[in-house]
């Protein structure tokens, strides 16, 4: 989490709200990272649950591209336990192209 931080406030990230802290309200501040992605890069990170037909359920990423036409750009097969681990990854991965 603290390089998904240092990665994006290099470019220029700054949450709305100065309140809300990486470190304290990490799924909130990764909501307003998330949408400044989509608002000024045109890059849209999902989180969809996966299963494989068992009662456990786990977490994928998708990330969609605007070029003309909104396009998948990359998914992740990784399964993560938890939504918030996959959106970070997704968010990780779709800062990098910006760099």
């Amino acid at each position: 989490m603290k390089e998904l931080y240092i990665l994006s406030t290099n470019l220029g990230f700054i949450p709305q709200n100065i309140s809300i802290s990486w470190k304290t309200d990490s799924y909130l501040w990764m909501c307003e990272l998330q949408k400044w992605l989509r608002e000024n890069h045109n890059i849209i990170v999902m989180v969809e649950p996966y299963s494989n037909g068992s009662s456990s359920c786990r977490f994928i990423w998708d990330r969609f591209i605007l070029n003309n036409i909104w396009m998948l750009d990359s998914f992740s097969m990784e399964k993560h336990e938890k939504y918030e681990k996959a959106l970070e990854i997704g968010l990780y991965e779709s800062i990098k192209l910006i760099k």
